[in-house]
């Protein structure tokens, strides 16, 4: 095909040598090509070309082109390309890539030909004679990344040629560091994914990636060893399981990295570290809990304690913390010798040998709860105006000297007292002040009841410069006086001041309910002091109070006798006492029902409620009788006895008596029997004997007496005075004292003269007696005394009452049934044999009449009232009794139907007993 350019429209004729080949038009772009419609023959040809326009005008003829037609065939072909550079090598196909910058390309052609390589339709690069056996190879310079084609033209001496394409892509570009994505454990007790760090039982795990270039080798290192490799998929994604033997027990490091087809090879993943262990922990220990919830023990730290029942399911399980201890709570608890299994799995999923278990018998066991709720009370508060009750100034000395203050707490009245006292000095006196409370009694005398030597009723509440404050709290009424004694360290011209705050409740008043103190715990799980903690299992719950069914959820209101009780099915609940001062001291009970869920064993106890307060009202509970009210106020009996002065009626009559008288020359031994003495019954006698004589040597020095006592019908002897006696009585009596025979009982005596009449000698002697007889049974009352005493504090009945509180009232009866309350003034009562007058305070006076007489009785009964309403009720009883006292000798004393009262001195007394039984 001929091609060439000219004017549009005019006619190209083309010759070769002088022979018309044939004609064409130029076209409209000016453009012409044409064909000869036969071959040209072989051999040289010249070939012109000449241009006609449309007029007919013929240009001259072109230039020759000369050339030979030699038909002969060059052939040439591209068969593959060589890679020899790389991890990677050997023969490319066709549209292959290579990591080879310079691949040799090998092919085939006519011989001899020149094969000239051009890259990219660009120059030639070189080129290659195909040798005597039709082959060719030529390596290229180096390449550019990226794909390039490659034509290859052979060329023979005739200049024929032949092409050949061949098209190759140079990569050196080595692909993304890929990462291990997951590592599976597919082996033992414990499979699936492995975590960074793990232990696993698995010798050969399964490692998996996304994310990569399809057709890429992941290569799987073990540290700096190829474990194995595998192509990436054309998702990206790829897995890998080591091959057994696989992985030793130990640490490893696992790493990957992705090589391209053409052999670039990435670095490497940062490294998946795992542990092979394939070493069973120890079987663990293990215990039940006493319900049967729970399993505690020791087994290898880190492993996993799992309970399971006979048939291998898993009933709970936990973890062993870093000192191998571990808790297993079980969602059932186990009872009644219920048999499991623990084993210990450690976090490789080795699996220890089973250790045995036998599961408790359990035990339900409701304790009482002792708790308390509080509600707390108030009387009107009036806070007086202050007022001065010390000022003194200008003062000499004023150190050594003590000022007092004075101030009354008003019927029906309980105060607190704060005093304010200052000081002009500029030295801390107060270091050295004596600061003394005292009470006026009834008689007009002071009492101290406190001072700042020994805090507690006077307490101080500080210093505050030259001012100190002190407090008193619990004043009844009564008048009162304040000493301040400021030391020797005050001096001249210096002033004391002292002000008092008084603050008064009005006790005639009812009492207010104040704060109320509820009381919240958990009848289940809350331990009481004295009865413990309830016996149960993590299902107990509260199923009952009082008969009413507890809600499952939510909570249940219960009304008691004192307050109101809401509890839920947990054993939580709250109780509110009633506001109601009443309610102090009082108890509420209520009796609920625990059941185990899995057992349905239950038990019952009581959560007993006592409600006591923070105000002034001491409560004494039973520890023996939890339910039972509180004791405040306690009254006990009391007696007194008022006695009675009285003296028994005493008759003294001369006895009998012995005269003897004699004449010179009359001598020898005589016995003179004295006439018989009767102490009648019912009387205590004495007797006094007595002796004169003209000369007692007229007696020989031989006389005695004899004082006897008739018993049984005979004649006794009691006592003998002897001759030296005999003298010690003569010319004493009847005016001197003679021999006194006291304390003698009912009956009859006498005594006997025994003397020798002196040769020679005339005389006379005589014996005389003195008989007194007391009468027992009858007397003389003298007087009756007017007692005093306290109600509140003698212990001479059944002891000391309890008063519980600076609000309690006293009221007082005579009959037991008309009560009038008494004021700490006093208030006065007829009783009847006397008249009793009695304060608040209970010390009282009782003046009896002329109607008491002995083994007499007047009872009063009186009654304390506490805040809360709370009684108590006893008796004052007064009895009337002789009130004995006796001289400094022996005296004889003889009771009476009263209670007597003895006194006795330095003599051997005796005391008479008419009343007892036999």
């Amino acid at each position: 095909e001929f091609k060439g350019t000219g004017s549009a429209g005019d006619v190209i004729t083309t010759k070769d040598g002088e022979s018309v080949l044939g004609s064409t038009t130029v076209g409209a772009d000016g453009t012409w090509s044409f064909t000869p419609s036969t071959g040209l023959d072989e051999g040289k040809h010249s070939i012109t070309t000449t241009a006609t326009d449309p007029a007919g005008n013929t240009s001259a003829a072109s230039d020759a082109l000369n050339f030979t037609v030699d038909s002969s065939n060059v052939v040439v072909s591209i068969n593959k390309a060589i890679d020899d550079a790389g991890s990677k090598t050997g023969d490319l196909a066709n549209n292959a890539a290579t990591d080879d910058t310079t691949p040799t390309l090998v092919g085939t052609g006519t011989v001899g030909a020149v094969v000239s390589i051009s890259v990219d339709g660009g120059a030639v690069v070189g080129s290659a004679v195909v040798d005597s056996n039709g082959n060719w190879s030529y390596t290229l310079p180096s390449q550019s990344e990226g794909t390039h084609s490659y034509t290859g033209t052979a060329s023979n001496a005739a200049g024929t040629q032949g092409t050949a394409s061949f098209t190759l892509t140079i990569d050196t570009t080595a692909p993304d560091v890929p990462s291990i994505g997951q590592v599976n454990d597919d082996v033992g007790l414990i499979q699936g994914p492995l975590t960074q760090g793990a232990s696993t039982d698995d010798t050969t795990p399964t490692l998996t990636g996304t994310g990569a270039t399809p057709g890429d080798v992941i290569k799987v290192y073990d540290g700096n060893d190829l474990v194995g490799s595998v192509t990436v998929g054309a998702d990206g994604n790829w897995n890998y399981t080591i091959p057994a033997p696989g992985l030793t027990e130990g640490s490893h490091d696992l790493s990957v990295t992705a090589t391209d087809p053409v052999g670039n090879e990435s670095g490497k993943s940062d490294p998946f570290t795992l542990t092979v262990d394939l070493t069973a922990p120890t079987a663990p220990s293990g215990t039940f809990n006493g319900g049967g919830s729970e399993i505690t023990g020791s087994a290898e730290a880190g492993s996993v304690v799992k309970v399971k029942d006979a048939n291998g399911n898993v009933l709970g399980s936990a973890t062993a913390d870093s000192s191998g201890k571990y808790t297993v709570t079980l969602a059932d608890p186990l009872n009644d010798a219920e048999t499991v299994k623990i084993t210990a799995t450690d976090k490789a999923g080795n699996e220890s040998q089973a250790t045995d278990l036998t599961a408790p018998n359990v035990i339900i066991d409701a304790e009482d709860n002792i708790v308390e709720a509080k509600v707390d009370f108030t009387y009107p508060v009036t806070v007086n105006p202050s007022e001065t009750i010390i000022n003194e100034t200008s003062l000499i000395n004023i150190g050594t000297s003590t000022y007092p203050g004075y101030f009354t707490v008003g019927q029906d009245q309980i105060a607190d007292a704060v005093i304010s006292v200052s000081t002009g000095s500029l030295i801390n006196l107060f270091d050295n002040a004596e600061m003394k409370l005292y009470k006026q009694q009834d008689d007009g005398s002071w009492e101290l009841i406190a001072d700042n030597q020994s805090p507690g009723l006077l307490d101080l509440l500080g210093i505050f410069g030259q001012t100190t404050k002190v407090t008193a709290e619990g004043l009844t009424p009564g008048n009162y006086r304040f000493d301040f004694t400021g030391g020797s360290l005050i001096g001249l011209g210096t002033s004391i001041k002292a002000d008092l705050q008084l603050t008064t409740q009005n006790t005639a008043a009812n009492p207010v309910v104040g704060d109320i103190t509820s009381k919240e715990g958990n009848v289940i799980t809350d331990a009481d002091a004295t009865n413990g903690q309830d016996q149960v299992t993590s299902q107990t719950k509260v199923t009952a109070v009082n008969g009413q069914t507890v809600a499952a959820d939510g909570t249940t209101t219960i009304v008691g006798e004192h307050g109101t009780l809401t509890i839920k099915a947990d054993g939580s609940y709250k109780y509110t006492p009633n506001s109601d001062v009443t309610v102090i001291g009082k108890t509420d009970t209520f009796n609920y029902t625990i059941t185990d869920a899995s057992t349905g064993k239950s038990d019952t106890a009581k959560l007993i409620i006592q409600i006591g307060t923070n105000s002034d009202l001491d409560l004494t509970w039973n520890p023996n009788n939890p339910e039972a009210d509180a004791t405040s106020v306690v009254a006990t009996n009391d007696e007194d006895t008022v006695g009675i002065g009285a003296t028994n009626t005493e008759t003294t009559t001369a006895g009998p008596s012995i005269n003897e008288s004699w004449l010179i020359g009359l001598g020898g031994s005589q016995t003179v029997t004295s006439q018989t003495i009767t102490i009648a019954q019912g009387n205590l006698g004495a007797v006094e004997i007595g002796l004169s004589t003209s000369s007692l040597l007229g007696l020989g020095g031989a006389a005695s007496v004899q004082f006897q006592k008739l018993v049984n019908n005979t004649w006794t002897t009691v006592d003998t005075i002897s001759a030296s006696s005999l003298a010690d009585l003569i010319g004493l009596f009847p005016n001197g004292t003679g021999k006194v025979y006291d304390d003698l009982e009912a009956g009859q005596y006498r005594y006997i003269l025994n003397y020798n009449r002196g040769l020679g000698v005339a005389g006379n002697v005589s014996v005389s007696s003195e008989v007194t007889s007391t009468d027992l049974d009858s007397y003389t009352i003298t007087s009756r005394e007017t007692v005093q005493g306290n109600v509140l504090t003698d212990d001479t009945g059944a002891g000391v009452d309890k008063v519980a509180s600076h609000y309690t009232d006293v009221a007082i009866s005579h009959d037991g049934l008309t009560y009038t309350t008494v004021t700490s003034t006093g208030i006065s009562i007829l009783g009847t044999h006397g008249t009793l007058v009695i304060k608040s305070d209970g010390s009282y006076t009782y003046t009896p009449n002329s109607t008491l007489t002995d083994g007499g009785e007047d009872q009063f009964t009186y009654k304390l009232i506490a805040p809360n309403g709370d009684e108590s009720t006893a008796t004052l009883t007064f009895n009337a009794g002789f009130v004995y006292n006796t001289s400094a000798g022996a005296d004889i004393i003889t009771s009476s139907a009263g209670n007597d009262t003895y006194t006795t001195h330095g003599g051997a007394d005796t005391v008479i007993f008419k009343l007892l039984n036999s």
